[in-house]
């Protein structure tokens, strides 16, 4: 097998960047997505989401995701008075931060 050319690894570098950005991107939305419907099933009285799969969801969608995620969170004025949630997710925020740091290396 030959090595890859320095301008082929850079363009391949950067296509896994763009990958990972729109995925982020798409994670956001459903981030939001799930914030809503979230709201929308308490408003309902139907089965919530679990507070898990928001924090993990907002994990994943990287630290913009995630301050998406908590502008939306104000916005649809969702889960804002209770405390143990928004503790949960300012931990979120932190770990995405740590997490795209780490992966940035």
């Amino acid at each position: 097998r030959r090595p890859l050319s320095s301008s082929s690894r850079v363009s391949k570098i950067q296509s896994c960047a763009a990958a990972t950005i729109e995925l982020q991107t798409l994670l956001a939305l459903t981030l939001c997505g799930l914030l809503a419907v979230d709201k929308l099933c308490a408003r309902l009285g139907l089965r919530r989401i679990p507070e898990r799969s928001i924090c993990l969801c907002a994990v994943a969608s990287g630290p913009r995701g995630a301050l998406i995620g908590a502008a939306a969170c104000c916005a649809l004025r969702h889960k804002t008075r209770k405390e143990s949630f928004q503790k949960k997710y300012g931990l979120s925020i932190l770990a995405s931060f740590a997490l795209d740091r780490f992966l940035k290396r």
